[in-house]
């Protein structure tokens, strides 16, 4: 199982960051959030015999709920996720056929973030999460040869980097940019990656 690199980066940055945070002031208490965004599926590329194969994905929706506990400078996270997009395109050696019907995407997973600030109503933040993803994926046959992303429950991690703007003293504005991975493939076919850029609302308490 080989993690994609952007996630060791971000796990350096959770052990750098502390140094730089510790010296600003958050209220600590729970808090919730609500996120909505696009997914860009990436595409998966595999074989069958030696036959390549493709599958093409068109963009799609991410939504999203959080439950946490921010302990100063560090947030502790659960977070429900579902993302959902058409397929474009089934692929296998020089036949391409249009794609049809959804994969969805829906995970459960547990997080950390730090948060620095810039100035008071404006705090950039970085981190990541784990958890389990439930893959409904969608397969075709093209010239005898079956393609697609196959039903599934796998490991996940994301490393996501944004920022929350304060509007009022409990309601923030969190636009962020999301990398999602599942380990959902193998010697035949690439694991399921992702990109989430969405716009969220966290209510602190």
């Amino acid at each position: 199982m080989r993690l994609p690199p952007v996630l060791p980066v971000l796990a350096l940055s959770l052990i750098a960051l502390p140094d730089v945070a510790g010296a600003q002031t958050f209220s600590a208490g729970p808090y919730v959030g609500f996120s909505a965004g696009g997914l860009l599926l990436s595409s998966t590329d595999g074989s069958a015999g030696s036959v390549d194969t493709n599958v093409d994905f068109a963009p799609g929706f991410d939504l999203a709920a959080q439950l946490g506990y921010r302990f100063s400078f560090l947030r502790a996270e659960l977070e429900v996720e579902y993302g959902q997009a058409s397929v474009d395109s089934f692929t296998a050696g020089a036949t391409k056929v249009d794609g049809n019907g959804d994969v969805g995407i829906l995970r459960g997973t547990i997080g950390g973030y730090l948060d620095l600030t810039i100035i008071p109503i404006i705090k950039p933040y970085a981190g990541g999460g784990v958890g389990v993803a439930n893959v409904d994926g969608e397969t075709a046959v093209v010239d005898g040869t079956v393609v697609g992303v196959e039903n599934s429950t796998d490991l996940t991690a994301h490393g996501e980097i944004g920022f929350t703007w304060t509007l009022f003293p409990i309601v923030d504005l969190v636009p962020a940019y999301r990398f999602i991975w599942i380990d959902n493939g193998d010697d035949r076919i690439d694991d399921t990656t992702a990109h989430v850029f969405k716009l969220g609302t966290r209510f602190e308490f």
